[in-house]
């Protein structure tokens, strides 16, 4: 089952199993999140013009490349698709400040307030310029660093999980959705995990959840789940 460490490592730092990396990479993202929330320089709208420096409220995959190279940022073509993929919510090549902000926020109730009660600054940038602290910019590449590489490893692993011989996303449902009521709750997630001698907190239960309940509602449907847990880019993956 796509939850257990189908190489038979338990350990949490070394083993490939799909819940264990979205685990792993989840606590690594939080941290460097929260750590930068608290950096008193940073905001999410400045954050957000560095990308969208024509300030129209969106930015192109292709000016989202480029602006992550002027941060330092140098992701491989399939790490890249992957991170647009999960920014553009619309599927219409239009990267959005909204879905932008919800990636950057920390599960921190704290450091979430924090964040979102800084105003921006207005000043003026010009392409490629940085409107924040050497630091605090470091810190920000590094955020950014790591949800590539969060979206490469999870991909390497629905990769793994979808080429095992026998393997069915609707069985794999099933075994959720015992009810057969046609959508799961986080509560049979956190049933799946103790199951399976993975051990999760409610944060990161909820970080899941969050991940592919796509409409918001608190149930992830077949669909939902199928859409998340399979590959999402043939491009090559240097993970």
């Amino acid at each position: 089952f796509f939850f257990q460490a189908e190489d038979g490592i338990r350990d949490a730092q070394e083993s490939r199993g799909l819940g264990d990396v979205y685990k792993r990479q989840d606590r690594e993202v939080e941290a460097a999140e929260s750590s930068l929330a608290r950096r008193h320089d940073f905001n999410l709208m400045d954050a957000f013009r560095t990308f969208d420096f024509e300030e129209l409220g969106w930015c192109s995959g292709l000016q989202f490349e480029r602006a992550l190279s002027a941060h330092g940022v140098y992701p491989g073509a399939g790490e890249l698709d992957l991170l647009i993929k999960r920014l553009d919510t619309l599927n219409d090549g239009r990267l959005r400040f909204s879905s932008f902000s919800q990636l950057l926020t920390p599960s921190n109730a704290g450091d979430a307030a924090l964040l979102k009660s800084r105003l921006p600054s207005y000043l003026p940038l010009r392409r490629g310029e940085s409107p924040f602290s050497p630091e605090t910019q470091r810190q920000f590449a590094q955020v950014l660093r790591l949800l590539l590489t969060q979206e490469a490893a999870l991909e390497a692993a629905r990769r793994r999980i979808s080429a095992k011989r026998g393997y069915s996303f609707y069985d794999a449902f099933d075994l959720l959705d015992s009810r057969h009521k046609g959508f799961v709750t986080s509560d049979e997630f956190q049933r799946l995990f103790n199951r399976h001698g993975v051990y999760a907190t409610t944060r990161e239960v909820s970080h899941l959840m969050d991940r592919l309940d796509t409409n918001k509602d608190g149930r992830v449907t077949v669909s939902e789940f199928y859409r998340e847990l399979s590959p999402q880019s043939r491009k090559r993956l240097i993970y």
